[in-house]
């Protein structure tokens, strides 16, 4: 799906789950109708995040909308699951283990995959394919894989709770 309007997300989403699993939508990282709409009609939001003050922001912006998203009624008897992931992180980079452990210790549900800063992402990208495509034995493959696996376990996803979780970078 390609920048539809934000009045057909939700009908076009379900249309899709109808005939589709899983269904995968990426929409702007920030609050906007179009985004709003996704959420509605999604069972499980994966928040990425890079190793940053205001990449922590906006994840936290996110992960408090879906809060109020779950109180909605169309949202009764089905919240939405939740796992957060960290992207484009340098291995043992202090920042990565800071905010790391900021969102653990604020009880948020990250993933204990992430997706490393790799070349192989945006090379990937310029023909619009997955890494795993490219070089299915890869170390962003690899990456890529361990999401799926943590989350497709729902190991790490929970219901989000009310939480007035804070967390600084």
């Amino acid at each position: 799906m390609h920048e539809e309007p934000e009045e057909s997300v939700g009908d076009l989403i379900a249309d899709l789950c109808a005939k589709h699993k899983p269904v995968i939508v990426d929409t702007a990282g920030f609050r906007n109708r179009t985004a709003v709409a996704a959420l509605v009609a999604t069972d499980l939001a994966l928040i990425p995040l890079k190793p940053s003050a205001e990449d922590v922001e906006g994840a936290m912006a996110t992960y408090q909308l879906l809060q109020e998203l779950n109180t909605i009624p169309e949202r009764s008897g089905r919240p939405i699951q939740v796992a957060m992931v960290l992207t484009m992180t340098l291995r043992s980079t202090l920042i990565a283990r800071h905010v790391r452990r900021q969102l653990e210790e604020a009880g948020l549900p990250l993933l204990a995959a992430e997706m490393a800063h790799r070349v192989s992402y945006p090379e990937a990208g310029i023909d619009g394919l997955a890494p795993s495509i490219i070089e299915p034995d890869g170390a962003a493959a690899r990456d890529i894989a361990a999401i799926v696996q943590e989350i497709s376990g729902h190991a790490s996803t929970h219901i989000i709770k009310s939480s007035t979780a804070k967390v600084r970078a």
